[in-house]
């Protein structure tokens, strides 16, 4: 039942030792697994585990490794597999015009009033004033009318888009985040989809901190002799 914190106790033994910037070198990590930047960087396998030592955004393990382009595209379309509705505010119509606060729960039922389609509401993401919807079968028809089963309607300024294509956040000239909370009319800035916002995590986490090849060596011993691993 001990054995748990002293490994956290000993690991930062560990990098005080080494908290000189000297041992370290900051690697961009391609599209490879631990295993094989272990064997590029120090000629074995067996030093993989280091990787996720030195680094606090590896704490949770494997996790926090970057995806593999495929594996990045796979995440994108199982995350992101449905479609959304994006309400805009008209240039000159008022605050919050078209807005979805307290309005389109989840498990709404939307139809379109020329189509006779019909989706259901999924979540809401009040940020971007965006509804993800599961469709029962194909699409509205562009433009038309849509109703929900609990008085809600759209009647305009929407647009459907897949999920992974649709606004994530908003930013402006300097790329800072903007808050469309209040479904304001926003001009000058540039949206980012949710697709570009995983690539957008998945490329921070390619950067980490490796053991320069000189000294993995007394790492390693080091690591083994304070948790008595032979």
């Amino acid at each position: 039942m001990t054995l748990i914190p002293d490994i956290f106790r000993q690991v930062r033994i560990i990098n005080k030792r080494f908290e000189s910037a000297t041992p370290y070198q900051v690697y961009e990590i391609k599209d490879e697994r631990p295993d094989q930047l272990s064997f590029k960087l120090y000629g074995k396998v067996a030093y993989h585990w280091t990787f996720f030592i030195i680094n606090d955004t590896l704490s949770n393990g494997l996790e926090g490794w970057p995806m593999t382009y495929i594996q990045l595209q796979n995440h994108i379309s199982h995350a992101y597999k449905n479609h959304t509705i994006t309400l805009f505010r008209g240039k000159d119509e008022p605050l919050n015009s078209n807005s979805i606060a307290g309005k389109f729960r989840d498990g709404t039922i939307l139809t379109g009033v020329t189509s006779g389609r019909k989706a259901t509401v999924l979540s809401r993401n009040p940020e971007v004033n965006q509804l993800i919807i599961k469709f029962d079968d194909k699409p509205f028809n562009p433009g038309e009318s849509i109703a929900g089963n609990d008085g809600t309607s759209i009647l305009s300024n929407y647009e459907i888009r897949d999920h992974k294509n649709s606004v994530r956040y908003y930013v402006d000239e300097d790329g800072n985040k903007i808050s469309n909370v209040e479904n304001l009319y926003i001009t000058g800035s540039s949206l980012i989809t949710n697709a570009e916002h995983e690539r957008i995590i998945n490329d921070d986490r390619r950067f980490i901190r490796v053991l320069r090849p000189e000294f993995i060596e007394e790492f390693a011993t080091e690591y083994r002799r304070l948790l008595n691993v032979s």
